[in-house]
């Protein structure tokens, strides 16, 4: 099935990289491209830190814009910061905006970070909340249930996609 000329699968698993990894495909499946696209990124990230840190966020907004400015200034803020206080430069990272059932729009994203930099996410975290709603006061990053995974292995690595791939679902559509 393609929409907006990506393919979308219901599968619930993908062998990619020589691993299969199950997805959250729900009913309304997931955009496989964006899905390819994390474990990808991620396989990077493994072959370069070894350990990684991904980190599942989600931000919300009281307005609604046309464009994705406003995370796009976030990533560019959260960099700087990781820069400084973590000495990191680089980071992986995937997002995708949702207004799906939702007045205004919505991201969903996860971060890929070396995770022998940091050790425990929590203040990272914090300042992720403090930078985002920096942006714009009425901005909101509401707490994820357990929002980190640090991979270091296969199965580490097939964990932190399945939850990922809840990114890449059809109704949590990608602008």
């Amino acid at each position: 099935m393609s929409q907006n000329r990506k393919y979308i699968t219901h599968n619930e698993t993908m062998v990619r990289s020589g691993l299969a990894y199950r997805l959250n495909v729900k009913s309304s499946g997931v955009y496989s491209a964006i899905v390819h696209t994390s474990i990808d990124q991620l396989d990077v990230c493994v072959d370069k830190w070894k350990r990684v840190l991904v980190y599942r966020f989600d931000f919300h907004q009281s307005f609604y814009t046309g464009s994705n400015k406003l995370i796009s200034r976030f990533m560019k803020n959260l960099k700087k910061h990781l820069q400084r206080s973590y000495q990191m430069h680089e980071i992986g990272y995937i997002w995708v905006r949702e207004k799906e059932r939702a007045k205004h729009q919505h991201y969903h994203g996860a971060l890929y970070l070396d995770g022998n930099k940091i050790r425990h996410p929590a203040k990272l975290g914090r300042t992720m909340v403090m930078l985002w709603k920096n942006l714009r006061e009425s901005n909101h990053m509401p707490t994820i249930k357990n929002p980190f995974y640090f991979v270091d292995s296969e199965q580490e690595q097939i964990e932190a996609i399945y939850r990922i791939s809840y990114l890449c679902l059809l109704y949590t559509s990608p602008s």
